[in-house]
């Protein structure tokens, strides 16, 4: 038998919850009514649509003289890396296609303007920190003794795209190709318009290329300040001859743009043949 007190507390209690349940089915009507249902949880963070896969070629072989640009341009570089950057270094040798990578990738982890303050500013400090990195790996690949003659069309070679981030191949190199049928060094070959069609057959002549350059959004290929004599593979000449390369590497209408100057990264320079 059920004392008066218990069925009080029971009435009491049944009077409390009624009209939650009746609020919350209410509330789940309207719900449905309105589009509020389901439930929808902020977005998880994501990569920004601007990240970046690097690769990064540096050519410490002789001919390249006067490269006190490239110090400056790989400051430029390395401050505009930011958030899920991702970024691979190699240097150019007489056998760039089977160069093993120089050091470990560098990735940059990812901002999120919804995380608290105290995170993003430790984020941000990781991203100062990578940034340095990634300049002074550039600087110690300058200093690297080089081989006598520079495969520069090998590191076509080694070139592996990322689906999640923009692909981006940056070069610091004179671009006097010299590693196998064809040598571009001041005195040899000079290049023209009229015969880089056939230099560019020679230099690919007998290589396996394997290359995935089409893939890529830009190639920015940073010069000595001085390269080259005017008229004989000077920047002119040399833009046009691996403007040449690229476009037989990549599918009709898929080459990257080829930005080719000494200051792309500083002023944004995108050389252009007069």
């Amino acid at each position: 038998m059920t004392s008066p007190h218990t069925e009080q507390t029971e009435f009491r209690l049944a009077l409390f919850y009624l009209p939650l349940v009746f609020l919350s089915a209410a509330y789940l009507v309207a719900a449905q009514i309105f589009g509020l249902w389901p439930l929808r949880l902020p977005a998880a963070a994501v990569c920004p649509a601007t990240a970046t896969n690097n690769q990064i070629f540096v050519d410490p072989t002789g001919s390249n003289q006067h490269t006190e640009n490239w110090q400056p341009e790989a400051h430029s570089f390395a401050q505009a890396l930011g958030s899920c950057a991702r970024a691979t270094f190699w240097t150019i040798d007489d056998n760039s296609s089977s160069a093993a990578a120089y050091g470990k990738p560098l990735v940059f982890p990812m901002v999120d303007p919804s995380a608290p303050g105290a995170i993003r500013i430790t984020v941000e400090k990781q991203i100062e920190a990578l940034r340095a990195e990634v300049e002074q790996r550039i600087a110690k690949m300058m200093l690297q003794k080089g081989a006598a003659r520079s495969d520069v069309i090998g590191i076509f070679n080694k070139l592996s795209p990322e689906v999640d981030r923009r692909n981006v191949l940056v070069v610091f190199s004179d671009g006097k190709e010299s590693g196998g049928g064809v040598d571009l060094e001041d005195g040899h070959s000079c290049i023209d318009t009229g015969n880089v069609s056939g230099l560019v057959d020679l230099a690919l002549r007998n290589r396996h290329m394997d290359s995935t350059v089409d893939r890529f959004d830009a190639i920015k290929w940073v010069i000595p300040a001085s390269s080259g004599n005017l008229g004989c593979n000077s920047r002119d000449e040399l833009w046009l001859f691996w403007g040449t390369v690229v476009a037989r590497l990549s599918r009709p209408g898929r080459a990257p743009a080829l930005l080719f100057d000494t200051n792309v990264f500083s002023l944004g320079a995108e050389y252009e043949p007069h």
